[in-house]
């Protein structure tokens, strides 16, 4: 039985009899607040028992992973009740909990999440029944936001001085995967459908970049173009791939060539990629449905498995990616590694078009990805790796901006099938942080500032955690202040805040159709039009965005941003009020 967390009760919502439940799946924005949330917790709690315990006899860890957020702009009891008894159950039910955030003035939401905690107590200690109940009773009094009981945690006699000094400053390619294997697949010569002129070259440079820079062994890869891309050897080849790789293996597919999507009479939407000799008009028996690539995931035992296909399309059976941790928390490369994974990143979704470009000698999709990896682009964070959400991320940015705007690159994880990632590396071996080091290297996050209410002058690096103000007593309170800030966005490097000069706009009417091509956009948390100042100061995240993206959306609504010039057209329509006086004539 899962445990409920009333963290926080704003109001009680009323709904009149006809009044609908409204639930959206909740996107990346939530997941950010509810970690950071989670982390302001776990941290304050930490930072209480250090007070009280001795650290030298008794370590405390927590071992936390958000399975899923669903977000609700009205409640109705019954339906809420059922919708949450539909998401913890579908959840390991070790270590699982609630919360329950409801608010009156904006969305509520309800998240599940596992929360475990670990106490390692030193061998010089009689780990008793007494003992351990005392320990239970302090981490209760302080760990407000849930009671635990005995049988609830993991209590370890260990050797202290050990496990503080046993350290891992390095992990290797090896200590992650035994073996690699990869599907490459370019067709430009269809049978049936229009041709392409770049996808066979994209899949050579994608193998190619395989085996030269990430040690693919050449006989691990299958590698089909064109005629020998039938839908026969297209499944024999990832059926033989899927089941000759072992269980500390990873396997990446590579699809260049057309996808389609088919909607059925219940407007259900199953993605396909067409095979040489595929029909368009008739997917069902000629093309190679998601279906059948969720399949080929189920039937291998492998550790990882990454599909990269260059086409658009939806209905990919995905679910939306669901936050283990973040990369800046410690652990989270061997975590992740370490789990299993299917993941797969298309280069659009429905109705969509792939970009090719003679100046390119690739596709968008194609030329993004091989900047991203083999010329390293895409490890944002310098940190020696590449984890297959970050090469996404990176290619949802850098694709939209090469293609105008005409495809955005998906990410997913197939259903049910682990929160893993698959990694990249820039070379063989990398160095990687650890906190169990000797105590002369010892980094100690903290607040720095000594104006700040929970200043901790042992700190050694700032981790963005300073209070002011009234000092927080209880986590009703930490809650209240969370939420009253910008979905904690200045606590998350993913976002920025940037002004955009807007010279050309005047009027009232103006304002309104700046803020319309801004509303809504998947990454923009908040915007504010000053036609004072001809400026516009928007909040957005800089993972789904970025600036010069920004900049098109307001030239697209007709006006110039910053040195960017209004799209012609869209200025056109404009009303003659938000024409610059020469026009007006």
């Amino acid at each position: 039985m899962y445990k409920l967390l009333p963290i926080l009760l704003f109001a009680f919502l009323t709904a009149e009899d006809n009044q609908e439940s409204h639930f959206v799946q909740s996107d990346s924005l939530d997941f950010i607040y509810a970690a950071s949330l989670l982390d302001k917790l776990i941290n304050e709690f930490q930072n209480q028992v250090s007070n009280i315990i001795d650290e030298d006899k008794l370590l405390i860890k927590i071992d936390k992973e958000i399975y899923d957020i669903i977000r609700a702009d009205t409640l109705i009891l019954d339906t809420l009740i059922k919708t949450k008894e539909k998401m913890v159950n579908n959840f390991p039910p070790e270590n699982l909990n609630a919360w329950e955030i409801r608010n009156m003035s904006g969305p509520s939401h309800f998240i599940v999440l596992k929360l475990a905690l670990e106490v390692n107590v030193d061998k010089s200690i009689n780990l008793n029944d007494i003992y351990k109940q005392t320990i239970v009773s302090i981490i209760n009094n302080i760990f407000a936001f849930n009671k635990w009981e005995v049988e609830d945690i993991q209590f370890n006699s260990v050797d202290i001085n050990k496990l503080k000094n046993n350290k891992q400053l390095s992990i290797n390619r090896d200590d992650i995967y035994d073996d690699s294997w990869a599907v490459i697949i370019g067709i430009d010569k269809y049978k049936y459908s229009d041709q392409l002129n770049y996808a066979v070259k994209d899949a050579e440079a994608v193998k190619d970049m395989l085996i030269s820079k990430f040690d693919y062994p050449e006989e691990n890869i299958r590698y089909l173009t064109n005629e020998d891309a039938t839908l026969s050897n297209i499944k024999l080849n990832l059926g033989e791939v899927a089941t000759s790789a072992g269980r500390e293996d990873r396997i990446l597919i590579f699809y260049s060539g057309h996808g389609e999507t088919s909607v059925g009479a219940d407007k259900s939407e199953t993605g396909y990629i067409v095979p040489y000799e595929g029909k368009i008009d008739n997917l069902y028996a000629t093309g190679l449905a998601m279906d059948d690539i969720l399949r080929t995931c189920q039937l291998s035992k492998s550790k990882h498995m990454l599909f990269l296909m260059d086409a658009c399309y939806s209905g990919l059976m995905t679910e939306n990616v669901k936050s283990l941790s973040t990369p800046s928390e410690e652990g989270y490369l061997n975590k992740v590694a370490n789990e299993k994974a299917r993941q797969i990143i298309t280069a659009g979704g429905r109705d969509e078009q792939v970009i090719e470009r003679d100046e390119w000698q690739h596709s968008a999709f194609t030329k993004n990805l091989l900047a991203g990896l083999d010329d390293w682009e895409s490890d944002t964070d310098e940190d020696g790796y590449v984890t297959a959400d970050e090469l996404g991320t990176y290619l949802r940015i850098s694709v939209t901006e090469d293609s105008d705007f005409l495809q955005t690159p998906q990410k997913g994880r197939f259903k049910n099938s682990g929160g893993g990632e698959f990694v990249f590396f820039s070379d063989a071996t990398i160095t990687i942080p650890s906190s169990n080091i000797d105590e002369e290297d010892e980094i100690i996050y903290g607040c720095m500032d000594e104006e700040a209410n929970n200043y901790n002058p042992n700190a050694t690096r700032r981790d963005r955690s300073c209070q002011y103000g009234e000092e927080l007593t209880s986590i009703k309170q930490l809650v209240e202040q969370y939420r009253k800030s910008p979905v904690a966005s200045r606590e998350s490097n993913n976002f920025q805040i940037d002004e955009i000069n807007i010279p050309t706009a005047q009027c009232g009417m103006c304002e309104k159709n700046i803020e319309n091509a801004l509303n809504g956009i998947d990454g923009i948390f908040k915007y504010k039009v000053e036609l004072e100042t001809y400026r516009v100061q928007v909040e957005y995240n800089t993972d789904k965005l970025s600036l010069k993206i920004i900049e098109k959306l307001i030239s697209k609504a007709g006006y110039q941003a910053n040195n960017y010039p209004a799209d012609v057209d869209a200025y056109n329509k404009l009303a003659k009020c938000c024409k610059l006086p020469k026009d007006r004539r």
